[in-house]
């Protein structure tokens, strides 16, 4: 539960910094995952994220469709340990680019 307050917070600071700037150019920014296990027949993977276009922070929120954060490091872009299942990232940057993933780990 303290989590997922956390989480709430969090994202709606992130709302109130997007709207308080103006959106500038997001066309060059992207966010790519990567999914790997050290042995096929493992039940936890590692997901990386790699963000282009950005050189300001970016920070991620990265959490089961549960709603149940896998991390509470917003500056992490490595995750190790990650259960299958169904997850969902936010990656935002500071002007307010944004990207949502939807991320499957079997």
């Amino acid at each position: 539960m303290r989590k997922l307050l956390v989480v709430s917070i969090f994202c709606a600071g992130l709302l109130n910094l997007v709207q308080a700037q103006s959106k500038k150019d997001c066309s060059g920014f992207s966010v790519s995952t990567e999914i790997s296990k050290n042995n096929p027949s493992d039940s936890f993977a590692m997901v990386t994220i790699e963000v282009k276009g950005s050189k300001e922070p970016v920070k991620c929120i990265f959490f089961q469709i549960t709603g149940q954060l896998v991390s509470d490091d917003f500056d992490k872009k490595s995750f190790d340990r990650v259960a299958k299942g169904d997850y969902r990232m936010v990656v935002v940057t500071a002007s307010g680019c944004r990207e949502e993933l939807q991320i499957r780990v079997e």
